[in-house]
């Protein structure tokens, strides 16, 4: 009896966890589309913003940034915001009401996030209104100017 026990607790959790021997495998529940992609070039202590849609595919949206010499010791500091498309005056250190930060990556003390997770629609609030769209906001580094890329794909399916 005990070994029937062990049998079913293993099965419930391996199910649980999105991976169920019987039926289609986590990640093949997965399904993933490209939006956009851009890239430029912005100088040093300049602020840009890009206007991009949302891939109304997916549950979410991944974008991910890169840009000159990313990691490096001497690499430029680029910062990435997305907001609403209602933000005007957008200022990374009062970030509130219709400038909210809905996402951020890029170079923050020290630390590079290369990536970030924008959520609306399809099981999540819809926080983009209609058209879904939103901006991305590239804040240059203060010394030196830097090419850069934000590459936006949309996600739906389980987390695996």
């Amino acid at each position: 009896m005990g070994l029937l026990r062990v049998a079913i607790l293993a099965w419930a959790g391996v199910s649980s966890a999105g991976c169920n021997p019987i039926g289609a495998s986590c990640i093949s529940q997965q399904e993933t589309g490209s939006v956009a992609s851009l890239s430029g070039t912005i100088g040093a202590g300049q602020m840009l913003v890009h206007r991009v849609p949302y891939g109304t595919d997916g549950s979410q949206n991944d974008i991910n940034v890169s840009w000159t010499n990313q990691g490096q010791p001497d690499a430029p500091q680029l910062q990435f915001y997305a907001t609403r498309t209602v933000c005007e005056n957008f200022a990374p250190a009062n970030a509130t009401g219709p400038c909210a930060i809905l996402g951020m990556a890029g170079a923050f003390e020290g630390h590079i996030a290369s990536s970030m997770i924008i959520a609306n629609g399809r099981g999540n609030p819809d926080v983009l209104g209609t058209p879904a769209e939103y901006k991305v906001w590239i804040v240059g580094d203060r010394h030196q100017g830097a090419a850069y890329s934000v590459m936006t794909t949309w996600f739906y399916g389980p987390d695996c």
